[in-house]
Order: C-alpha cells, then sequence, then structure tokens
C-alpha cells in the first residue's frame, strides 16, 4: 500500500506552544531531555575513547560510499510508489517489501573498495604502517 506522506509544517500557534512554559516544563519533557543528553554523552566518550581523528576518518569514508551509492543506484532504484504516494505497480519493484530495503541488489552489488582503501591509506604512518 501507498501512503503519502503530508510534509510537515508548524502553524504559529504550534510555534507558541513548543516556546512556551508548558511545553518546556521540566515535568513535560524533563524526562526526554535527560535521555537525549545521556545518549549524546555515552557517543562523545565513545567517540573521545575511539579517537576523534579516526571516527571523523571512518565517518568521511562512510559519506563518499553513501555518496558513491546514491550516484550509482538511484536510478536503477524502482519503489512501488510514486512521490504523491500513488501506486505505480509493484512487479518490477527493486525493493524487499513494499518501501523497504528499495535498491538492495544495486547495493549488494556495489564495489566500494577503491573508496575504503583511499580513505584507509590516509590513516596510516608512513614510517611504521600502523593506525593513527
Amino acid at each position: 500500500p501507498c501512503i503519502y506522506i503530508i510534509p510537515s509544517f508548524l502553524t504559529d500557534g504550534m510555534k507558541d506552544f513548543f516556546s512556551g512554559p508548558l511545553w518546556n516544563r521540566e515535568s513535560m519533557m524533563g524526562g526526554d531531555q535527560k535521555l537525549y543528553a545521556a545518549a549524546v554523552q555515552s557517543l562523545e566518550n565513545t567517540i573521545d575513547m575511539l579517537g576523534r581523528d579516526l571516527v571523523n576518518e571512518q565517518v568521511g569514508i562512510f559519506q563518499k560510499a553513501l555518496d558513491h551509492a546514491h550516484k550509482e543506484c538511484n536510478e536503477r532504484t524502482i519503489y512501488r510508489c510514486n512521490g504523491k504516494g500513488e501506486f505505480v505497480g509493484g512487479g518490477n519493484s527493486t525493493c524487499y517489501l513494499w518501501d523497504i530495503g528499495c535498491g538492495y541488489e544495486c547495493l549488494n552489488e556495489l564495489d566500494i573498495t577503491d573508496i575504503v582503501e583511499a580513505g584507509t591509506e590516509s590513516g596510516n604512518d608512513a614510517a611504521d604502517g600502523k593506525r593513527r
């Protein structure tokens, strides 16, 4: 089934509510804010433990691979629904189920070896061959 998802928007009344005292009260959002802050702190601690340079390098490799996947697979991906939420046919869809896992065949065939090798080579110390 196709479902058109209405683009999000905020009315002036919604903006007033979200910036007002009721929404920002400890009792309304306190638990969510504490959970979010704990998750962010845990992520920061993990990044510090691994090393920010290494994490930034790996994120850069991932972003290059993702850009490559978009470039190579977007045109080859066939969806069951168009952007308006209208069913256009599922027989040729390249999705696992409905709109889940679309483009998996292209992604499975994608070779990102050059991207990964180029990225990891920049992280090696030329003198001893060890990762920085």
